[in-house]
């Protein structure tokens, strides 16, 4: 084995026999370039073979892989966009409970019988308190805004049926049809669980005197 070093010249690159002369300046390589001022050297058209492989320059990745990995993270941001978006806007459902919560729908009754402005005998017979203990725990949302609960109070709690306001309230903001509401308001204790759909809603329900009438309607 010869372990002389080998003396600085011009040699073949031995990693490409084909590729144009380097120069080994007796410890490294050197690139044409940086060696222009060397042209003075001999150059022998063999590497001895103990010279270590000058190294080849890193490839870049092709720009096909940067617009691929550009695209499929606009493509995420824009999934998790959508989805935080769909998450944030309200359902039907929930809607309906908003609008109908708390005394909102004995207010609405008002405001249709055009009592609003003027007193009348039922203003001075309840008053605000009251009134919201009619609706209390009547309208809630469950299955993260697919379902609504409604529920009234029992007819010895509620003589005058003013709990039942809030099925009227849900009825408009559902666009429940006539014929499914003329049925739930007329259904009896005997009638049992009674059943119905319209549109992409379906809807359940059943009445008994000392419970009231519970009503549960689901987003298909």
């Amino acid at each position: 084995m010869n372990d002389s070093p080998t003396p600085a010249g011009w040699y073949a690159d031995p990693s490409s026999p084909n590729a144009p002369p380097r120069y080994w300046d007796g410890h490294t390589w050197h690139t044409r370039e940086e060696s222009a001022e060397r042209q003075g050297a001999p150059f022998e058209t063999e590497a001895p073979t103990h010279l270590p492989a000058p190294e080849q320059p890193k490839r870049s990745p092709g720009r096909w892989k940067v617009w691929t990995a550009v695209g499929v993270g606009i493509a995420v941001v824009a999934a998790i966009g959508t989805t935080v978006t769909l998450a944030l806007v309200p359902t039907q459902i929930e809607r309906a409970a908003e609008a109908c919560e708390g005394t909102s729908s004995w207010e609405r009754f008002i405001e249709e019988a055009s009592l609003e402005s003027e007193e009348s005998e039922d203003e001075g017979l309840f008053g605000e308190l009251e009134i919201a203990e009619y609706f209390e725990g009547s309208i809630a949302v469950e299955d993260n805004g697919r379902t609504l609960l409604v529920s009234t109070k029992p007819a010895d709690d509620d003589p005058l049926g003013i709990s039942a306001l809030v099925l009227d309230c849900v009825y408009a903001e559902l666009d429940t049809p006539s014929r499914v509401s003329e049925v739930i308001s007329s259904t009896r204790a005997l009638d049992g669980r009674q059943t119905a759909t319209w549109d992409s809603y379906s809807a359940s329900w059943g009445y008994h005197p000392d419970n009231g009438l519970d009503l549960i309607v689901s987003d298909k």
